[in-house]
């Protein structure tokens, strides 16, 4: 149960708006001696006042699922809270990701990068990210290489298939008879089906000629489609 409307009384309390000002105007704020219990509250009213991204780190991994858990009750409903998850190996270990880490670190990439990709709008509500000092130490991809190897598709747009196929072999996707799993893409003539690794669903694409005609999503299990997308965006 979400009781984000009990937050108004923040917008009367005149340290409230103090802190605020002094975080717009980008000044040195001393560090808040907050009870445990009213942090998640401060918080999220602060999040939801100034409208930015805001990073939460922990120092501890289990801090950061605790801290999801409680501003869940503060914040509206809504896709706007994400966790930047720890890779299983420790970070001096050479041991493979799980690939919904890799899906779950690229989502937050491709949220914090909404308005400064030149494709990408920006999105009503920023991004919350909570994560912890361990998943946040983790390198990740130059901001640069990310925005190059980013593509968006959408409906009507003309596109050359050969080269679209051969930049998604280039950055990582594999081509497969059936699209099941995050990094996979199929062709069966004018129907292109790709899991792009920062959504929910695979997405079948279909073409008439050169121009994308439908894009939607499908289930990857019955390979039925589930809503009709607008847009679609791979990332490598």
């Amino acid at each position: 149960m979400s009781v984000f409307g009990l937050l108004n009384i923040f917008k009367e309390l005149p340290a409230f708006e103090q802190l605020v000002t002094e975080l717009d105007e980008k000044k040195a704020v001393p560090a808040l001696t907050l009870p445990k219990s009213g942090r998640t509250a401060v918080l999220a009213q602060l999040y939801l006042q100034r409208r930015v991204p805001v990073v939460l780190l922990t120092g501890k991994v289990e801090s950061a699922a605790a801290w999801i858990q409680a501003l869940e009750t503060w914040l509206p409903p809504g896709d706007v809270m994400r966790r930047l998850p720890e890779p299983t190996p420790l970070p001096y270990d050479r041991g493979p990701w799980s690939e919904r880490c890799r899906a779950d670190r690229l989502t937050v990439l491709t949220r914090l990068m909404a308005g400064q990709h030149p494709q990408i709008p920006a999105a009503d509500m920023p991004p919350l990210i909570v994560t912890s000092a361990r998943a946040f130490l983790q390198k990740t991809m130059p901001k640069r290489r990310f925005m190059t190897n980013t593509r968006v598709l959408r409906l009507r747009q003309i596109i050359d298939l050969e080269k679209l196929l051969k930049m998604w072999r280039g950055i990582g996707y594999e081509a497969v008879s059936v699209v099941e799993a995050a990094g996979q893409f199929s062709r069966r003539g004018g129907i292109i089906d790709i899991f792009p690794i920062a959504t929910p669903f695979p997405v079948r694409i279909e073409l008439f000629g050169d121009e994308i005609d439908t894009m939607r999503y499908f289930d990857p299990a019955t390979q039925r489609s589930i809503q009709h997308n607008g847009s679609s965006s791979t990332e490598s």
